[in-house]
């Protein structure tokens, strides 16, 4: 892609002045180019391969999580809406 930058324009007498909307104009011109999109050049796979995941539940007794952070090397607090904290520990592979 193409970009302009200006270091005019910090006032609104600026965009009152024909030479600074000429250069604006210009410059707006230069980045959209020739403004012939060709959508066939980007190219990426609608659905990844299921291969690429493995789901695994941790725990079905939460009671509307809505936030999770893991502790690095120790297990996944999860924050519940009510406002109770439960930790899943990675070493007894059950939530406290």
């Amino acid at each position: 892609g193409r970009a302009f930058y200006t270091g005019i324009g910090h006032t609104n007498e600026t965009y009152q002045d024909s030479l600074f909307l000429s250069h604006l104009s210009g410059g707006i011109q230069y980045a959209i180019g020739d403004n012939i999109l060709d959508y066939g050049k980007a190219t990426t796979e609608k659905i990844p391969n299921e291969n690429r995941f493995v789901k695994t539940v941790l725990d079905f007794n939460l009671d509307e999580p809505m936030e999770l952070d893991e502790v690095p090397g120790k297990g996944i607090l999860f924050i519940e809406r009510r406002g109770n904290i439960k930790f899943f520990d990675f070493k007894e592979n059950k939530t406290k």
